[in-house]
């Protein structure tokens, strides 16, 4: 939210350099959550489905039920971002070249990472939702729709890439061996 607006204040208008990046990034997270809150609270369309915190949960036989669940699916995407963060580190020990060319395709698994994670939310939505209703034939042609949808969705990024490999390349250096690298590192090239 406002990330252009956030980065001309802190890194542009008041010259905070590296700062003011990460101090960027914290400020984009706390409007989203401030926005998302908001808009549970008052659009009116979560009665039934956010409730408010009861202090039952925090009776010893409830307190387990939801982190056996939340727990195994916290911990995955976790250890993505922190195999994110340690690939991110090592680059940073390489030369520039090497360091453009992971910014690259971090970017590309990045963008597969998060239009995949929202399709599997949305599909694990609509599955917990017939597995509720007792509709098992619901849920198994939920999954079997979300395997092609994903496997369509992959199709369609690996033709747009595919197309214009040498486009990200030169978007990323203007350096002609940089976007050899670039390319090379693609295995689509």
């Amino acid at each position: 939210s406002l990330h252009l607006f956030w980065a001309w204040l802190f890194i542009g208008h008041f010259k905070f350099g590296i700062e003011g990046a990460a101090f960027c990034r914290f400020v984009e997270e706390l409007m989203n959550l401030i926005l998302i809150v908001c808009y549970i609270k008052f659009s009116g369309k979560f009665e039934h489905t956010f409730v408010k915190f009861m202090p039952k949960a925090l009776k010893r036989k409830h307190l387990w039920q939801q982190p056996k669940f939340s727990v195994p699916m916290a911990a995955v995407t976790y250890l993505e971002f922190f195999y994110f963060e340690f690939m991110s580190i090592l680059a940073g020990t390489f030369g520039t070249t090497e360091v453009i060319a992971h910014v690259s395709i971090a970017q590309i698994s990045t963008m597969n990472y998060m239009l995949f994670t929202g399709i599997s939310i949305a599909l694990m939505t609509h599955i917990g939702n017939a597995l509720g209703e007792q509709r098992i034939r619901k849920a198994k042609n939920y999954a079997v729709a979300g395997y092609f949808t994903m496997f369509i969705v992959f199709a369609i990024m690996f033709a747009v890439l595919r197309l214009a490999k040498h486009f990200w390349a030169a978007f990323w250096s203007d350096t002609e061996s940089v976007q050899e690298y670039i390319l090379l590192i693609l295995i689509i090239a």
